[in-house]
């Protein structure tokens, strides 16, 4: 949750919105996995992890995508 928080923050002060979406976007997707986290008996890590990273991942090729065509 921390990471996805600290991006509300961070786009503040880099003045970049879809930064701050993105970290609102991350923690009401973490808020939503919070049953399963619950209810299963594994490591929380093996259901954050790839979430974390895909929604990072496809950030960062929306940013490309969109640096690419607005260049």
């Amino acid at each position: 949750l921390v990471v996805a928080v600290h991006f509300i923050p961070l786009g503040l002060l880099l003045e970049d919105w879809s930064v701050v979406i993105f970290g609102i976007l991350q923690g009401a997707g973490l808020w939503w996995l919070r049953r399963p986290l619950q209810a299963g008996d594994g490591p929380t890590s093996g259901v954050v992890g790839p979430f974390m990273g895909f929604s990072l991942l496809g950030y960062a090729v929306v940013s490309a995508v969109v640096f690419l065509v607005t260049s």
